[in-house]
């Protein structure tokens, strides 16, 4: 009868580490104001390329947006508002970083 219990205790055990998530995959459309050219597009997907959690591959940008795919168990979207506010630019409701404003191509100012 012990075998038996040690048997079902691993097996809910190991169901249980099994169901623990490990990734959660999104999809994050925001707003982005500024982003004018190819050079402001490349100054935020470098951002967000060192961006941990951030598939910088899938990157899309529209007028006006950028769609961000990436992994919610280690960021927040407001964590990438915050990223491309730091490479200045306003992005959702995070003002850009004046001191990042001033060290952008002239074309995205």
């Amino acid at each position: 009868m012990n075998c038996m219990r040690s048997i079902l205790v691993l097996t809910v055990v190991a169901g249980v580490v099994c169901a623990c998530r490990q990734t959660d995959v999104r999809t994050y459309t925001l707003p982005v104001a500024g982003v004018k050219n190819a050079a402001c597009e490349t100054a935020i997907r470098e951002a967000l390329k060192r961006t941990e959690g951030v598939q910088a591959d899938k990157l899309t940008f529209s007028p006006g947006a950028v769609t961000v795919t990436y992994d919610s168990m280690r960021l927040a979207h407001k964590n990438i508002e915050a990223v491309i506010a730091e490479a200045g630019f306003t992005a959702g409701d995070t003002p850009a970083s004046p001191a990042a404003v001033t060290n952008l191509p002239p074309a995205c100012r």
